[in-house]
């Protein structure tokens, strides 16, 4: 069975960091320098990536990638609104990220026609609150895709299954006849088996920043057994 994620329930639980929106507009540079202070930020997600032009969107997504590398988190990220799957790999080669980055990196396509809008919009918020309610209800080791999107009418391009083949670069979100609209990837930008899946990087990040948490209460205990 595809499970069919909607949002959770309110929760004394921890909630999704955000920044004040008056901290919001500020430069990137600051707001990601914000973004640390609030501290255990998991997973970070720009739907304005594409607000202005494709030289900005790629100094955005570099930094984004860098940041959430440095901080043991994973970014979201998508190409722009009218990319066919070739312009989006051309868009994403264009970004330049960094090699040792780019497992911290996951790419969604297309955009979303949204329930009751004309216009479309990103699949990046989407698939945060997805991501978000299967790390909270089913754990970070579970793969964050074959989810249906409530609220979706479905993407705003339609994608087959050679287009997914060909450009494995893509996290595609597609239509399925009684499924509904589904997350349909699972893919990092890492060319690497060890950092190619989502839910590796994304376990991998959980786990070093328990041990770093648990060491940091340690490191200037004496030298006994219990340390």
């Amino acid at each position: 069975m595809v499970p069919s994620l909607a949002a959770p329930p309110p929760s004394r639980t921890r909630r999704p960091a955000r920044l004040p929106p008056e901290r919001r507009s500020a430069p990137l540079p600051k707001a990601l320098e914000e973004l640390t202070e609030l501290g255990d930020v998991t997973v970070v997600v720009a739907p304005g990536l594409w607000d202005q032009n494709a030289q900005s969107a790629g100094e955005r997504a570099r930094a984004l990638t860098g940041w959430a590398a440095q901080n043991k988190a994973m970014a979201i990220l998508h190409t722009d609104r009218d990319h066919t799957p070739e312009q989006a790999d051309a868009a994403i080669a264009a970004w330049g990220l960094d090699a040792n980055t780019r497992q911290y990196a996951a790419v969604y396509f297309p955009w979303l026609r949204q329930s009751g809008e004309e216009a479309p919009v990103t699949p990046s918020g989407a698939v945060a609150g997805a991501w978000a309610t299967v790390d909270r209800q089913r754990g970070v080791w579970t793969a964050p895709a074959k989810i249906a999107l409530r609220g979706i009418d479905g993407p705003f391009l339609q994608a087959t299954d050679t287009d997914q083949r060909a450009h494995p670069n893509l996290n595609f979100i597609r239509d399925f006849a009684e499924r509904g609209t589904l997350i349909w990837g699972t893919w990092t930008l890492d060319d690497t088996d060890d950092g190619r899946l989502i839910l590796i990087r994304h376990l991998y990040n959980m786990v070093e920043r328990h041990v770093q948490s648990v060491l940091e209460q340690a490191v200037f205990e004496p030298n006994t057994a219990p340390t």
